[in-house]
């Protein structure tokens, strides 16, 4: 059984068992003889270009992991991600979290930026937490906070989500107007999140010692 499951939740695995599947029901006339030739023949066609499209691509994502493991460097995870179709997101997202130095060459920043951005548009349920971080390390506060928000709002009932967003904030920790503010509106978006919904989640003594003295 575990075998199995391993094979069911590798991505690769399924489209290319019902193509597998597919190709053997329609070469095999006999299997449908109410079938006219003309329509088994056709299906047959879409059957395996798309396995063929299928295959270039997975192959491509192969191609990839092979290409960053012989050089893991900031244009490797370039090189990869276009490559990759299924996996492309991992090589930005990691391209951005390896970005957070502010002194790294111009041209690595904006390719940085540029994946940030294009990375900001997914609904995720981690992903804003990774920019949020990015954004505070080059010190780009009120994009980091738009980040926080969206990271909050998609997973809004769990405690830990509020927990590890606050530890960010505490972590990138500034005396400044912007900051305080940020970090009294998700202090508000928790509070009426347990007002509108039944339990509450709290946070732990040094978050809300650090909500407090940002309040002050």
């Amino acid at each position: 059984h575990a075998a199995a499951e391993v094979n069911f939740n590798y991505y690769s695995y399924l489209p290319i068992a019902f193509a597998v599947f597919a190709l053997i029901g329609l070469c095999c006339g006999d299997s449908l003889p109410s079938l006219p030739r003309q329509v088994r023949t056709g299906a047959l066609v879409v059957s395996a270009a798309l396995l063929l499209v299928f295959a270039v691509l997975l192959g491509r994502n192969l191609q990839a992991e092979s290409v960053f493991l012989k050089n893991p460097t900031f244009s490797g995870l370039v090189e990869a991600a276009k490559l990759d179709v299924f996996e492309g997101t991992d090589y930005k997202l990691s391209y951005v979290t390896n970005a957070g130095d502010p002194d790294l060459d111009a041209e690595i920043r904006q390719q940085a930026d540029l994946y940030a951005e294009e990375l900001s548009e997914l609904n995720s349920n981690i992903v804003p937490l990774y920019l949020a971080e990015y954004y505070l390390r080059i010190d780009r506060v009120e994009r980091a906070f738009e980040m926080v928000e969206k990271y909050v709002n998609y997973v809004s009932s769990d405690s830990n989500t509020w927990q590890q967003a606050f530890n960010l904030l505490q972590r990138f920790e500034q005396d400044s107007d912007v900051y305080r503010t940020g970090v009294a509106k998700i202090a508000r978006m928790l509070e009426d999140w347990n007002a509108e919904n039944m339990g509450e989640i709290t946070v732990s003594a040094d978050v809300q010692e650090f909500i407090a003295r940002m309040a002050a």
